[in-house]
């Protein structure tokens, strides 16, 4: 984090009220499976998977910064992945079929599931609470890190209204592209999306 930013960020936030909770265990754990449910179907028209969904516990939330675990996960269970010098990933069969591929991402999406409110389901207070976290915070950090957001941003009644008809604002849909993913996950981490992160895991 540049120095100018992370001084921001720590002024800004200082002053804030505390985030809010959000969902319960149980209804992360429903928006889950809903979203495993998806991926499942969507690769069942693709690959030769079996029709039943395999039972897949959570190992635990990860971040969206924290998107190679599951690249890793998959490695460790014997898929060829690849960790390119500029950020990229790619993988292969390698003496396995696209099907058992295909079933060990599945496995890991599941085990490591992206911490919802990190893409976009939260509670009514949390999505309240991001709107002033990207008036206050995520706009003057990138501002500083040198990335204007180009689109206006909505008024508060118009952030609501996006939200009731399933849409999303956010000032990283606005800034000058392209970035390489060493650009991209720097700039992530020193300007989060979003204010939610997930739980340590125990």
């Amino acid at each position: 984090m540049t120095t100018g930013a992370a001084l921001l960020a720590s002024a800004v936030l200082v002053g804030c009220s505390a985030a809010p909770a959000g969902h319960t265990p149980a209804e992360l754990q429903e928006y889950v499976d809903l979203q495993n449910m998806s991926q499942w179907a969507a690769q069942q028209e693709q690959y030769t998977i079996p029709e039943k969904r395999p039972e897949v516990a959570v190992k635990r939330f990860i971040n969206a910064d924290e998107f190679r675990v599951v690249y890793e996960c998959m490695a460790d269970a014997g898929v060829p992945v690849e960790f390119g010098d500029d950020g990229g990933i790619s993988w292969s069969t390698g003496a396995g079929t696209q099907d058992e591929v295909e079933l060990i991402r599945y496995t890991c999406n599941a085990q490591y599931p992206f911490y919802p409110p990190q893409i976009g389901h939260f509670t009514d207070e949390q999505h309240a609470y991001l709107y002033d976290y990207y008036q206050d915070v995520l706009i003057p950090c990138l501002l500083l890190e040198g990335y204007r957001v180009s689109d206006a941003a909505p008024t508060r009644a118009e952030f609501n209204d996006l939200a009731t008809i399933d849409s999303f604002w956010s000032p990283y849909e606005f800034i000058d592209y392209p970035l390489d993913y060493t650009e991209f996950e720097a700039l992530y981490a020193t300007c989060p999306s979003v204010p939610f992160r997930a739980p340590v895991a125990d």
